[in-house]
């Protein structure tokens, strides 16, 4: 009696692996899947025939065990059985630990989310000019990956992309992508050296949040927005905000504890709560802003910066400015910074109409114009005896013809 169970239980066995193997070998519905060498693979279309490389689950576990997981060097097909590959799905790789290469073929646009999640023996990643989009998490805790190159295609690397990617050493952004997302790089410990291309405007909170390798970065003009907390844990030693940034965000160097020196320009209007906590090693800040009383403050803003030992370097003419204006004053060091110009008396006649500057009797003279940072505003020869030169604010300003300045008020 027992044999025959046993034989019946086999019979069943087997009928249940013939129906798998034979939805798999005729496989051509959308969603349907078909195994092909090492790998899975799931159609995403019939007309044109399309499919996108997959795990063999669709939930997790994504694989029954490490025997179906692929393995080794990976070079994905352009095609496989009349279907063009045009994307690696979401948790294609997922958890694939002895997968140490990939080739990507020209065919695939999309990099799904968390395809490669987990991959820890993986090292070398090719992705062509084809892709992009990579989607988050995609290389999430992929340990032994420490350089990729994202060609220019891409415009689209999502939150969380690189999270927690420790073997991660470097970095250049491409010049087609104009966010950093949120979270893009966090928990990268090896990373070092990034790269940020003129093309970014945008960058995300937490995007580099705990990077302690991160030491210097290079932020272009193209800049107009850093989230919060974007380089909290970082190790900055100095950092320069482009001209274009207005707001400083919410902890963004919280807890880097490295950051000794910090330029801020006179675009800044605002300064978000614990934007320096903890900054301990800080001693210099060389702020541009002509008017401190206007900067809005957020809370505890230089919370445990030893503000005693800090010096905050100042625009010509603006100490007694900082020294009653709130925040700033708590600085015991406030000293002005020297921008270079000498003063010599100026007797060309000089009229002031809203925001414009006229300049009587510089013909023939050499005219410049420049803000109390010492930016230069205007550079030019006269070629006639009047000239006029338009601010986009008030304040005061540093008028040089030929060898003579003087500071021109705007109300």
């Amino acid at each position: 009696m027992m044999k025959k169970k046993n034989n019946l239980l086999l019979r069943i066995v087997a009928m249940v692996v013939m129906t798998v193997t034979v939805l798999t070998a005729n496989a051509q519905n959308v969603g349907d899947k078909f195994k092909e060498g090492k790998l899975y693979y799931k159609i995403t279309k019939l007309a044109p025939k399309e499919v996108e490389v997959t795990s063999q689950n669709d939930n997790f576990p994504r694989y029954n065990n490490d025997t179906q997981k692929p393995t080794g060097e990976i070079i994905i097909p352009e095609a496989v059985n009349g279907y063009k590959v045009t994307a690696i799905g979401k948790y294609a790789f997922s958890t694939c630990k002895a997968v140490t290469s990939i080739t990507i073929p020209e065919s695939v646009t999309i990099i799904g989310h968390g395809a490669f999640g987990s991959c820890s023996a993986l090292s070398k990643v090719i992705i062509p000019n084809s892709v992009t989009t990579i989607e988050g998490y995609v290389f999430d805790e992929c340990d032994a990956l420490t350089k990729i190159t994202i060609p220019n295609s891409v415009t689209r690397i999502a939150s969380y992309a690189f999270y927690d990617c420790d073997g991660l050493t470097e970095i250049t952004i491409p010049n087609s992508i104009t966010t950093i997302e949120a979270h893009t790089f966090r928990g990268c410990e090896a990373l070092s050296k990034v790269v940020i291309p003129n093309s970014v405007t945008t960058i995300m909170n937490d995007a580099f949040y705990y990077c302690p390798n991160i030491r210097s970065i290079d932020i272009p003009n193209s800049v107009t927005s850093i989230g919060d907390w974007a380089f909290t844990w970082c190790n900055l030693t100095t950092f320069t905000f482009p001209e274009s940034v207005t707001r400083i965000g919410k902890g963004v160097f919280a807890r880097c504890s490295s950051l000794r020196s910090v330029n801020i320009p006179n675009s800044i209007t605002s300064i978000g709560e614990k934007a320096f906590w903890d900054c301990r090693s800080l001693t210099k800040i060389y702020s541009k802003i002509e008017e401190p009383s206007k900067v809005n403050f957020e809370d505890n803003v230089f919370l445990a910066v030893k503000q005693e030992e800090c010096t905050l370097y100042v625009p010509a003419g603006t100490l007694s400015k900082y020294q009653n204006a709130e925040n700033w004053k708590n600085f015991e060091n406030i000293k002005e910074m020297d921008t270079g110009i000498r003063y010599t008396k100026l007797t060309n006649p000089i009229s002031v109409d809203g925001n414009n500057i006229t300049v009587s009797k510089v013909a023939g003279k050499e005219v410049k114009l420049y803000s109390l940072s010492g930016q230069v505003l205007y550079n030019l020869h006269a070629t006639q005896e009047n000239i006029t030169l338009s601010v986009k604010q008030a304040g005061t300003y540093i008028l040089q013809v030929g060898n003579a300045t003087g500071k021109i008020v705007v109300n």
